[in-house]
């Protein structure tokens, strides 16, 4: 089993392996080796694991729609976990409007009450103590 952080180390780690015919291997890391890049070493690795807090944005009922708008108007994919950023901008707004004031104390406190409509995601929510309800980590 191999540890590691990012997917840039990974690949040079494989190919490293690859020269000495050490394959075959399994490999667990965080949401950055959650990558397109990461299929280039796929071939020579037993198993990857990569756990993430972010789900992709085709996984939500309205992520296909998310992707190709933001596709459309920028000829690009949106970067990975994008459209947690979308949502959060909605919510932000939603709560600035809620305490009419953009004083980060306001904010926050406007933020413990919202259940945010968030347009890719669904719904935001933060608890008392400020963390978000309803977060999820994959692998």
């Amino acid at each position: 089993m191999v540890s590691t952080l990012n997917n840039f180390q990974l690949l040079a780690l494989i190919e490293a392996l690859k020269k000495i015919s050490y394959t075959q291997i399994s490999i667990l890391g965080g949401d950055s080796i959650r990558t397109a890049t990461m299929l280039a070493g796929s071939e020579v690795i037993k198993a990857l694991y990569a756990a993430s807090p972010i789900l992709a944005a085709s996984e939500f009922p309205s992520g296909v729609k998310f992707i190709a708008d933001y596709q459309s108007a920028y000829q690009i994919a949106p970067v990975y976990g994008g459209h947690y950023s979308c949502d959060a901008v909605y919510v932000l707004a939603a709560a600035m409007k809620q305490a009419q004031s953009a004083k980060p104390k306001q904010i926050t406190e406007a933020l413990r009450t919202l259940d945010g409509f968030a347009p890719v995601t669904g719904s935001m929510k933060w608890d008392a103590v400020d963390e978000q309800r309803y977060g999820v980590v994959g692998v």
